[in-house]
């Protein structure tokens, strides 16, 4: 048994883009019908979640997810892109940095902070994205901030003036903005060398593909996929069967239904659940529960698996 529809986490190479990563699977697989859950810059590697066939309505509730990194950086030379892949911008003196001090500095930068946007990012402003204006030498007259959650994992340093973090963030938040603030607070600048995404959400790049053995699977790549009902792990689920299957794959909940998803379901500690076929355990549903809205269908997947010989 294959099955058309699934995520297909992919151990991303350094030096590709996102969309590079999804035109690969598009050609191995041979289907259209792929998309992805978050970017990775060129620069970066690690875990990209892949969404093929109906996982594509999955997207959001995929991106929610907090995630993980690690990433070395250099201090003491600024780049315009904060990475290494930017020119570079200014150089200074780290010859005053003291280990205890720069370790005492990268634990500081745990926490909930509101950072400028890179301008080398996707964000857009005015219909434009900041990478934009940034290669067209337009300066925009405020720079848009972001809301940004870290957790400093652990951490060291290779020298005085280099080193790495393990990182865990919230969704939206830049892991280039972190460094540069690193990098701002100890007076002398820095930038992402190296930079690795190790989870997002549930899933980790323990569990991923690498790259490289795309076109060496072929169209066994298939069988990598994790199941729609396996995707969200972290959301209770329910098993239903018969005229209920049906009639939830028509977007109705019954009032028998609502009544049993009525105390598994929360606005608050729990406002997601998966509806599975008792028979297939098949993803019918992803039901919701919000303080205007109460419990309703958010998303219908009327076909998630296929039988190939």
């Amino acid at each position: 048994m294959m099955t058309n529809s699934g995520l297909l986490l992919v151990d991303k190479q350094s030096g590709c883009t996102s969309h590079d990563v999804v035109a690969q699977a598009r050609k191995v697989l041979q289907t259209r019908e792929v998309g992805h859950a978050g970017t990775l810059d060129p620069l970066a590697s690690g875990l990209m979640v892949l969404l093929i066939g109906q996982a594509t309505r999955l997207s959001d509730y995929l991106m929610e997810g907090e995630k993980s990194y690690e990433v070395h950086f250099k201090l003491g030379v600024q780049t315009d892109t904060l990475d290494a892949e930017g020119e570079v911008t200014a150089v200074k003196d780290t010859s005053g940095l003291v280990e205890a001090a720069t370790l005492a500095v990268m634990h500081a930068l745990s926490g909930e902070f509101e950072w400028d946007i890179p301008m080398y990012s996707a964000k857009k402003v005015q219909g434009k994205k900041l990478y934009e204006y940034a290669r067209q030498d337009q300066v925009l007259a405020e720079r848009p901030k972001k809301r940004m959650d870290f957790v400093v994992v652990d951490c060291g340093l290779h020298s005085r003036d280099s080193g790495w973090a393990i990182l865990r963030c919230s969704k939206g938040s830049f892991i280039r903005s972190w460094v540069d603030e690193l990098g701002k607070s100890l007076g002398v600048g820095g930038h992402v060398t190296v930079l690795r995404r190790l989870s997002s959400g549930h899933h980790s790049v323990k569990q991923a593909v690498k790259q490289s053995e795309f076109f060496n699977l072929g169209n066994a790549l298939w069988n990598q996929l994790i199941r729609l009902d396996q995707s969200l792990p972290h959301c209770p689920s329910l098993n239903i069967h018969g005229r209920e299957s049906h009639a939830v794959l028509c977007g109705r909940l019954s009032f028998d239904l609502k009544s049993r998803l009525f105390p598994i379901l929360d606005p608050e500690r729990a406002p997601l659940l998966m509806i599975k076929d008792f028979d297939s355990q098949n993803l019918l549903a992803l039901v919701g529960c919000s303080r205007d809205k109460g419990i309703h269908i958010r998303r219908v997947f009327p076909s998630s698996t296929l039988t190939t010989s």
